[in-house]
């Protein structure tokens, strides 16, 4: 399917514009972010969206962006979303944020099983990660 590719290339680009922003901002002694995905899972009143946990810490008071992406191809369908852009204020202390996405492609709702998410936290400095979290 051609979806693919075209929204994995958007959410590079966002991706690396924010990348770019932060990098011009962040003074020289980076923070230690963190960013983990705790997992995710389809919404019951609305298969077309996933509800996506993450656990982050970053230094309190930074203005910060967390972006997150999914896409799950199955034999019949495929389903993606993203990139959700959360705008918030760190704490400084461990914050968990859940990010409902929906399904960019119509008529393709989410399925039970392996969904591939990228997330990234710009603040003082940019943290990434991936996961495939498995959908129930």
């Amino acid at each position: 399917m051609r979806v693919a590719p075209t929204l994995r290339a958007a959410a590079v680009a966002a991706l690396l514009t924010a990348g770019a922003m932060s990098a011009a901002t962040a003074p020289a002694a980076a923070a230690d972010s963190t960013l983990t995905v705790v997992g995710a899972v389809i919404v019951a009143q609305d298969p077309d969206s996933i509800d996506v946990t993450v656990s982050l810490t970053c230094t309190e008071g930074d203005p910060a962006h967390l972006f997150i992406a999914a896409l799950q191809s199955t034999e019949d369908s495929a389903a993606a979303a993203g990139p959700s852009v959360t705008k918030f204020v760190c704490t400084g202390t461990a914050q968990q944020m859940t990010v409902r996405l929906t399904s960019d492609i119509a008529g393709n709702s989410w399925k039970a099983g392996p969904v591939g998410l990228e997330a990234m936290l710009a603040a003082t400095d940019v943290v990434e990660t991936r996961a495939m979290p498995v959908l129930a």
